[in-house]
C-alpha cells in the first residue's frame, strides 16, 4: 500500500512541476512580446475566392477584394506580397493605385505605405496567371496576399484555381 501512495505523491509532484513551468513559459512571452493577442486591424468582408477550373490559355484573372480599417486608429500598411509567382497584387486607395505586392521570393517585400484611417476601405486586386509556372504549374494552385500593418499583424487574403492544359 505505501508504494501506491509514493507513485502517487510522485505523480502530483510532476503535474505540479509541469503547470508551474507551463505558467512561468507563458508568462515570460508575454512579457517578451507585450501582448500575445493583438486586436485586429484590417479586415475583409470575404477573405478567400475560387476561381474554379481555369484553362492555363484563358489568361490573366482579376479578383478584388475589399479591406476595411476596423480600428479606432490610422493604419500604416507596411509589407505587401504574394505567397506565389502566378499572383500580383495591386493596393487601391480612394480610386489610386498605391502599391505592387509580387511573389515575396522574387524580391524584397513590397511597401505599400499607405496609411488608412479609421473606418477607410481600400481594395487589393489580385490578378492571377494560370500560366505564370508554365505546364509544371498545373493543377490546383493557391496563393495568399499579405498585407501587414507597422505591428508586423497580418491580413490574408487567398485565391484559388485548378489550372489545366
Amino acid at each position: 500500500m505505501p508504494k501506491i501512495f509514493w507513485k502517487a505523491g510522485l505523480f502530483v509532484v510532476g503535474l505540479a512541476t509541469l503547470a508551474f513551468s507551463a505558467n512561468f513559459f507563458f508568462s515570460q512571452q508575454i512579457k517578451q512580446s507585450g501582448n500575445l493577442i493583438r486586436p485586429v486591424r484590417l479586415k475583409a468582408l470575404m477573405s478567400f475566392y475560387d476561381f474554379g477550373l481555369l484553362p492555363m490559355a484563358a489568361g490573366k484573372r482579376v479578383y478584388s477584394f475589399e479591406i476595411n480599417n476596423v480600428s479606432q486608429e490610422s493604419v500604416e500598411v507596411g509589407k505587401f506580397y504574394t505567397s506565389c509567382r502566378c499572383a500580383t497584387a495591386n493596393l487601391i486607395v480612394g480610386g489610386q493605385k498605391i502599391g505592387q505586392a509580387d511573389f515575396l521570393g522574387s524580391s524584397v517585400a513590397a511597401s505599400a505605405k499607405e496609411v488608412l484611417s479609421p473606418n477607410q476601405t481600400a481594395t487589393v486586386e489580385v490578378i492571377f496567371d494560370p500560366a505564370a509556372e508554365g505546364p509544371a504549374g498545373t493543377g490546383l494552385k493557391e496563393s495568399f496576399v499579405y498585407l501587414e500593418d507597422k505591428s508586423g499583424m497580418p491580413l490574408k487574403l487567398g485565391i484559388r484555381a485548378l489550372v489545366k492544359l
